[in-house]
């Protein structure tokens, strides 16, 4: 597994990544299926790390 500490991406990528994670979770609910929501909110934690690393 990649360590987090070493993910470099530009920050308004990672931006475009979390809304695009709003946007799948939203449409996951919807169709009611958790394990997409569940699996957004841990991709959206990883994406919000490094966001806050990048801007810090």
């Amino acid at each position: 597994m990649t360590d987090i500490t070493q993910i470099v991406l530009p920050a308004d990528l990672l931006r475009q990544m979390k809304s695009l994670l709003l946007r799948i979770s939203v449409e996951a609910a919807r169709l009611n299926a958790p394990e997409v929501i569940f699996q957004c909110e841990k991709s959206d934690k990883i994406v919000s790390e490094l966001l806050r690393r990048q801007t810090q």
